[in-house]
Formats: C-alpha cells, structure tokens, sequence
C-alpha cells in the first residue's frame, strides 16, 4: 500500500486471531460523495477494467529494488473480479450506521462464508474519519486495538493513519502484525481524497 500526498488513510485491525498471516481478508473503504441523510443503501456488484488502470513501479523512488533492470515496470493488475467492488445501486443518503449495516451483509457472504479475500466498497457517504469510525463500531465485527510498531497515530475510536512516515516513502507489501501471536483477520483501510 503506498501513500500519496492527495490521500489520508485510516486503518482498522478486525477480530485479532492467530490465522494464516499469509492471506489475510481485507476490507476497503474509499471515500467518494456524500448524499441525504436517511435510508440503508442496496449495494450491488460493479466490474472495474482492472487493467487500465497500469501503475508504474520501476525507477519508483524510495522502492526498494525499483532501480534495476529486472523490475517490474508496472504493478500487475488484480486478476478478475479480485477485489470484488460494490457501490450502492442508486444515489440515496444514508447514515455511517446504514452504511454499515448494509455492508455487513456483503462482508458476511464474501469473506466468511465464501473466504473470497477482499472487498472494495465505493460511492459510499462516508467523508471523515469519525463517519468511518462509526461504520466500524457497527459491521458487528470483533475489533483488536493496534499494537504494532509503525509510525502511526490514533484518529478516532478504533481509527488510525495508515503511515505518518514522508507521502514520498513507499510501503512495502507486508503482512499485516504478522509478527505477533495475535494478528488481524481482517484489515480495513478507508481513503479520504483530500481537497486541495
């Protein structure tokens, strides 16, 4: 996951149990538009053309390893239907607690029952950090508190920046406190396109 300086992450750690560190499910949050206020948004699947969407890596500064021939030049894209997305079928508000309830629905088909891996949800009316805190106290699932070593810091209940190390640093693809006996089952991000 890298950092950009458009982009605030916040990151939740989900229902810390010892599980394969190697492929934890993940559930992601990106922030677009706000609607009206009052009503449980119907998500419904979108297909997303993946492949244009090419993101350069070879000669990235701060990648390690970037600078050599053998690198790859762009970041392979996630094969089809990985991560499945899903955005609400029609622009009506809803409260983070709404949102919440009706993306428990799709967590519960996807990561539980069918172990599908990940989720992005869009178009959400989520916009702040405390909206996205909100929607993480009621996805009903069990929340761990971070305990890992990364230059982060708490920005709300359950609710952490995603790095607060330079914008121009990449991150490295890691497992998610794998090196401790408890690491999360699932991990949360949520993205905030900020207003320049």
């Amino acid at each position: 996951m890298a950092t950009f300086t458009s982009k605030t992450m916040w990151r939740i750690m989900i229902a810390s149990a010892p599980k394969c560190a190697f492929s934890p499910n993940v559930v992601y949050f990106p922030q677009f538009s706000t609607f009206p206020l009052g009503s449980v948004p119907d998500l419904v699947e979108v297909k997303v053309p993946w492949t244009a969407q090419a993101v350069p890596i070879r000669g990235r500064p701060m990648l390690v390893g970037s600078d050599s021939p053998k690198f790859p030049e762009f970041l392979a894209p996630p094969r089809d239907r990985f991560p499945f997305v899903y955005k609400p079928a029609k622009d009506l508000g809803a409260t983070p607690e709404e949102c919440a309830a009706a993306m428990r629905n799709v967590i519960d088909d996807l990561l539980r029952k069918r172990d599908e891996g990940a989720v992005l949800f869009r178009g959400l009316p989520i916009s702040t950090g405390e909206e996205f805190s909100r929607v993480v106290k009621n996805l009903g699932l069990k929340i761990s508190l971070y305990t890992g070593n990364g230059i982060r810091h708490q920005t709300h209940d359950f609710v952490y920046t995603a790095s607060d190390q330079p914008p121009e640093w990449c991150i490295e693809a890691h497992n998610e406190l794998a090196y401790t006996p408890y690491y999360p089952e699932k991990v949360g991000t949520f993205s905030l396109i900020m207003q320049m």
